[in-house]
């Protein structure tokens, strides 16, 4: 795959690299630029200086233990997404990221909030669900209706 400016992660592992190296900066790199999150800024809320930062997540070395430890909540990633695993609990990663924001809160109105726009969208989705079958049984009546006039 050839490499793309701004895409790092669609490279191929270096030859010389270790491939779960690479695949895990490269998950990594993707989260933070999802979030608009750079290397440096990284460095601010991991144990690691932005040198090391940019060595690891381009498979120079591996992430070390601390800063792995801390991914979860600061880039709302799992585990698995870093090590580029399947997650067994069957969530996506925008379900895990949900998740993960809700449990990174610290208020608990900001809880709440997250809570109650959920509410709010699974409600909206069950009245459009509920006037769509509305719609379409009248839509089958009108046909019916139109045939038996024929």
């Amino acid at each position: 795959m050839a490499y793309k400016r701004g895409n790092p992660e669609d490279e191929p592992c270096p030859e010389g690299r270790d491939p779960l190296a690479w695949r895990m900066g490269s998950q990594v790199r993707r989260q933070m630029r999802r979030l608009g999150i750079t290397t440096p800024q990284l460095a601010r809320r991991v144990p690691a200086s932005k040198e090391t930062l940019f060595a690891a997540l381009r498979a120079h070395h591996f992430l070390q233990h601390a800063v792995i430890r801390l991914l979860p909540n600061v880039l709302h990633m799992s585990l698995y997404t870093i090590y580029d695993l399947p997650d067994p609990s069957g969530l996506s990663e925008e379900e895990y990221e949900l998740v993960s924001r809700y449990r990174s809160y610290r208020r608990e109105s900001s809880r709440r909030h997250l809570l109650n726009e959920a509410r709010y969208h699974s409600e909206e989705e069950a009245r459009y669900d509920q006037v769509r079958a509305e719609l379409e049984q009248l839509v089958r009546n009108e046909a019916n209706n139109s045939h038996e006039l024929e």
